[in-house]
């Protein structure tokens, strides 16, 4: 049986390190639902906003059933999550899906100078007060 997750900090864990702003809502209860099989101790979840779905923690052929209606953009979190989905919706379309890259004062700090410089915008003229960065880094103290 499928669930809705009410307390989403259940769910935490099973999407721990997937740096996804359409699970943080879910996650925060902003806009979206989380579906797991087991409320009290969820090993697997789904989040789903919207047209999309991404699956997480530990396999489940159940949880993979719960979808958008329509059209669906299933998202795995590895490569036994797209085996199984594969498996399920053998006629669905696999694509790749780019992203545009988060770049926020605390992602920077963590690459080399060169590959920094590498990235930089020039054109936008707002500064970060943390970083002095000369584009708006994501920071909400960027003026």
């Amino acid at each position: 049986m499928i669930y809705e997750l009410k307390d989403s900090e259940k769910g935490k864990a099973i999407f721990e390190g997937w740096q996804e702003t359409m699970i943080y809502s879910c996650l925060q209860k902003v806009m979206g639902h989380i579906y797991v099989t087991d409320f009290e101790n969820p090993k697997s979840a789904v989040a789903i906003v919207g047209c999309f779905a991404f699956y997480a923690g530990k396999t489940n052929r159940e949880l993979i059933q719960k979808k958008p209606e329509g059209f669906a953009i299933l998202v795995p979190q590895n490569g036994e999550w797209e085996e199984l989905i594969e498996k399920c919706f053998p006629n669905g379309k696999k694509v790749t899906r780019y992203a545009i890259k988060k770049n926020t004062c605390n992602q920077r700090k963590a690459v080399n100078s060169t590959d920094h410089l590498l990235r930089r915008n020039k054109h936008t003229k707002s500064r970060c007060q943390k970083c002095n960065d000369r584009y708006q880094c994501g920071n909400n103290d960027a003026i």
